[in-house]
């Protein structure tokens, strides 16, 4: 039987459903033309879809929807949508179907093909990624596969190859491919090819240190000597644990405690906003907006969790490498009579004189 029954219980809504674009009543033989047509139309697309053949059950639904509307049509051109990936289509077809203001003696097949939808469509928003542009300064005509687009905005995508583009602060247009899949949010920044985005170098303060004084030693040469102890750091400004650390180490060390801040906030925002999108889920009667918004927000809220502890371990460990990097100064050359400017220093005695080490 497969669609004679949705045929006909539509056809006890047709009324509502086949002369609403017409005040012409249509003849019981216009009605039975109709039925033929979109049965027909069905029982085709309904093989079609079974088989896989995804793009001609859309073609064959939409044919039988528009000689005879019925609900359970256009709920399988949203599901043949989904099947080829084509999500953001799909959802429109779905939110169609739940917008759908059915009168309250339409035929029960109606009202249960608007539950489904409803249900599937809960299902089909959490699939769907989204592409969030950031354009660097100057940078300007954010466009994603040709439609411009707001930067800072989450763009409900399809999954796959996509095109971002924009103008660049020398007017010159540029462009690259980005890929997604199912529930990527993606944040893609819009930078001319070849710009640079590193720190500039900044000057390092050299360390201070205090320098150990070996006492002069009155005994004669087989004398024997106790070492001495390393010298401590100099506790003063130059000296100090932040005193020797580069300047951009102390700017990745504060942007990367920024990051964690900001991805601790957000992140317990991504968790209330993950429990208002279960509940309104649950809901009855079931708000797709409102389902919709709410994973949006949840989906922004998790995107700026994610950056701020990047941030965090991206500026620690920038932080640290710079500082083991960084060059450090030399110390200044001492008279012979003069205290000696190393950072350590250790004395011993051995058989035939002394030995000095340390870290100079």
């Amino acid at each position: 039987m497969r669609y004679r029954t949705v045929l006909c219980a539509a056809l006890l809504a047709c009324g509502v459903t086949s002369s609403s674009s017409s005040d012409a009543q249509p003849t019981q033989a216009e009605i039975e033309a109709s039925k033929k047509v979109a049965a027909d139309a069905a029982n085709k697309a309904v093989d079609a879809f079974r088989d896989g053949k995804y793009e001609d059950a859309i073609a064959g639904f939409q044919k039988a929807d528009k000689a005879f509307h019925a609900l359970k049509f256009v709920l399988y051109i949203a599901r043949a949508q989904a099947k080829l990936g084509k999500l953001v289509a799909a959802r429109a077809t779905y939110e169609a179907i739940v917008k759908e203001q059915l009168p309250a003696y339409a035929p029960p097949e109606f009202f249960t093909a608007q539950a489904d939808a409803k249900k599937e469509l809960v299902d089909l928003i959490a699939r769907i990624p989204t592409i969030q542009l950031q354009a660097k300064a100057g940078v300007t005509g954010a466009t994603l596969d040709g439609a411009t687009v707001a930067a800072g905005q989450a763009i409900p995508v399809d999954p796959g190859e996509h095109t971002i583009a924009a103008i660049g602060p020398d007017q010159r247009p540029f462009s690259r491919k980005v890929t997604v899949q199912e529930r990527d949010a993606k944040v893609e920044a819009l930078e001319p090819p070849g710009a640079s985005s590193t720190v500039p170098p900044t000057a390092t303060t050299p360390a201070v240190t205090t320098s150990a004084t070996a006492p002069a030693s009155t005994a004669g040469p087989g004398a024997s000597q106790a070492p001495t102890a390393t010298a401590p750091a100099a506790t003063g400004a130059g000296g100090s644990f932040l005193g020797g650390m580069p300047t951009a180490t102390k700017v990745s060390y504060g942007i990367g405690a920024a990051g964690l801040v900001l991805g601790a906030v957000f992140g317990g925002l991504t968790l209330a906003k993950k429990g208002d999108y279960d509940a309104l889920r649950g809901a009855t009667p079931l708000d797709a907006t409102a389902v919709n918004d709410a994973a949006s927000q949840g989906r922004t809220f998790a995107i700026v969790t994610d950056v701020g502890f990047l941030a965090a371990i991206a500026g620690a460990a920038v932080g640290t490498i710079v500082w083991i990097v960084a060059p450090r100064a030399p110390a200044p050359a001492a008279d012979h009579g003069a205290t000696g400017a190393a950072r350590t220093l250790a004395v011993g005695a051995r058989a035939n004189g002394l030995t000095v080490g340390g870290t100079f």
